[in-house]
């Protein structure tokens, strides 16, 4: 059957949910800009039109076609002219000739000369049989539930095999099979971008809070720093000692093999030997001590010997002393008015013991980023309370309330809104008014009760809905009036790649912290991944590291975007790119671990 428009056939047996499959599909390929038709074979006893209706009445007196048009649409009913069963042909007949769409899906017609995906449930069909043979040229996939199962009837199959509950998995196979035949919406709101061109936009929008405050050093602690900080003094003050050891006039020792002076006194830290040494004198000193006046190098005391007031010296034949061995220079580290802190470097442990060294009581930092969010869904209830049949704890709320505490933001909690636009675009407004940026979870797909786009839309500008990665592909980014806006997607695992991706780069940026990419190393895969091309994966994995260095990684569990418990066990993402079509045992994999 030859077709300019790309055509896609769904072959099960009766009861393995075909309908509730492409029901959860369709909105993530119209989401993707993809404008879908379908076809659906109906059971046998099935009639479109019923004995009574006006369209039947008219029919039966002799009209065909006949053509119902009410407010809502239009429905054309035309008598088969198959003596025998319906097939796709007449379907296709009946089709508008420059249809407006994108795709063509098929229910039914398993056995139709078009390319399919074969649909298989455990118990769902007879004796746990496939529908069809996966041997027929048609046959572009295997979605089932129980493919370790299916091991007999997959030996030697080299198609791809997708798990039939990931619904977004086999939307990201059917968008890369589709190729570039689907010419997608050219607006702003366009859900085929790449994870680096989200990142793009995102960047292009953020900007960098510019209110500061000054603060004492330990109140300043991970906050970023406004501007760039001069030492007040030399660091360290004063030549010091490195060791423990003699301190003397390297003219004094240079020539000879065991030269021998008489000890002056002693020069401890804080305790600094008063007065000059003479020519012939040495001074025991400590580490850190101040170099005393004349002498320009130390002795570590392992190479010396005193008897009474005298001092011998003794080098090691392979290594003689060497003027100024041992000493540390006054201003060595740091020189008095050289730049110790950068604006827009953060406060960490390191930076605050180097202000200090340099003299530094307090430091002007940039404001913090104030981040507000909102769980939305009406099932979610939050701890306290009693679980009712079909409700579930709002686990969103504390992971992203952790995550922003990490971030070092001020955070505004506004709690669970339900499913109610109304409700949700006042908690989204209160949000905005006090917020630079605003999070919800959940409601942001194409379903009846997702209503966080359209209130978007009313409030502000949607930069982008949805990106090619998984788990996250809804995730929506837009600009609001005060604020910017994140919606993340409801299951939690979601939440979390989402929030570490795309919604912590924009903290960092908002916060006036540098461009810093995350650390990723190479590791070797102990197991085979299975991944379709066209979308960034993010794995989650377990990082290990074997006796001599080497890095290796495995899954971390099931990888269902809803399963929070294997991001636990988890400590780092396993990054599989656009173009990644699976991984062998043994591959290296770049990670990004959990820091």
């Amino acid at each position: 059957m030859k077709n300019l428009l790309p055509i896609l056939g769904f072959s099960a047996w009766s009861g393995v949910g075909k309908t509730t499959l492409l029901e959860q599909l369709i909105p993530l390929l119209t989401g993707a800009g993809i404008r879908v038709a379908l076809v659906k074979h109906a059971h046998h006893k099935f009639d479109v039109d019923k004995p009574g209706k006006d369209s039947f009445r008219l029919r039966k007196a002799g009209a065909n076609p006949v053509l119902i048009i009410s407010d809502k649409r239009l429905a054309l009913m035309q008598e088969s002219t198959n003596t025998e069963e319906v097939n796709l042909a007449d379907a296709l007949a009946a089709l508008p000739a420059n249809p407006d769409y994108d795709l063509l899906l098929v229910e039914g017609f398993k056995y139709a000369d078009i390319p399919k995906i074969v649909l298989h449930r455990e118990g769902g069909s007879p004796e746990r049989k496939l529908p069809i043979s996966l041997s027929d040229a048609n046959v572009i996939a295997l979605a089932s539930d129980a493919l370790p199962d299916l091991e007999k009837e997959l030996a030697g199959v080299q198609i791809p095999l997708l798990d039939i509950n990931q619904t977004e998995e086999i939307s990201a196979f059917i968008i890369h099979w589709l190729g570039d035949k689907p010419q997608t919406s050219q607006s702003a709101c366009n859900s085929g971008l790449s994870l680096q061109a989200g990142l793009d936009l995102i960047h292009a929008r953020v900007e960098e809070i510019e209110e500061s405050e000054v603060l004492s050093l330990p109140e300043a602690y991970g906050r970023v720093l406004a501007n760039d900080i001069e030492a007040a003094n030399d660091v360290p003050g004063d030549d010091n000692s490195a060791m423990d050891g003699y301190a003397c006039r390297f003219s004094d020792i240079e020539k000879q093999s065991e030269p021998c002076l008489m000890l002056a006194g002693e020069s401890a830290c804080g305790l600094p030997f008063p007065g000059a040494v003479a020519a012939g004198q040495c001074v025991r000193i400590f580490t850190g001590g101040v170099i005393p006046e004349g002498c320009d190098t130390v002795i570590m005391q392992e190479q010396a010997r005193s008897e009474g007031k005298l001092v011998y010296f003794q080098a090691a034949a392979e290594r003689p002393f060497r003027q100024m061995q041992h000493v540390r220079l006054a201003g060595e580290d740091i020189g008095r008015g050289s730049i110790v802190g950068s604006g827009n470097q953060r406060l960490t442990p390191a930076l605050s013991g180097v202000l200090a060294s340099a003299g530094i009581m307090e430091v002007a930092v940039l404001r913090r980023p104030r981040v507000a969010f909102i769980t939305n869904g009406n099932e979610l209830v939050s701890l306290g309370s009693e679980l009712s049949r079909g409700q579930y704890y709002d686990s969103n709320r504390y992971s992203l309330a952790g995550l922003l505490k990490q971030a070092g933001v001020d955070v505004l909690d506004l709690g669970i809104v339900g499913d109610d636009p109304e409700e949700l675009e006042q908690a989204i407004s209160l949000a905005n008014s006090q917020a630079d940026l605003v999070i919800t979870t959940g409601g942001i797909s194409v379903g009846d009760a997702d209503f966080v786009k359209p209130v978007i839309n009313k409030l502000g500008e949607i930069v982008f809905s949805g990106l090619q990665i998984k788990p996250g592909h809804p995730v929506t980014f837009a600009k609001l009036s005060q604020s910017l806006f994140f919606g993340l997607p409801g299951n939690p695992v979601a939440v979390m790649v989402c929030f570490s991706q795309l919604v912590l780069p924009a903290i960092r940026r908002l916060s006036g912290q540098l461009d810093k990419p995350a650390l990723t190393l190479m590791a070797q895969s102990l197991e085979q991944i299975r991944k379709i091309p066209g979308r960034f994966e993010f794995v989650r994995g377990i990082l290990s590291q074997d006796e001599k260095g080497n890095h290796h990684v495995r899954r971390a569990g099931k990888q269902g975007s809803a399963i929070l418990s294997t991001m636990s066990r988890a400590n780092c993402f396993i990054l599989l790119d656009e173009n990644c079509a699976g991984v062998s045992v043994g591959q290296q994999l770049r990670v990004q671990p959990f820091i």
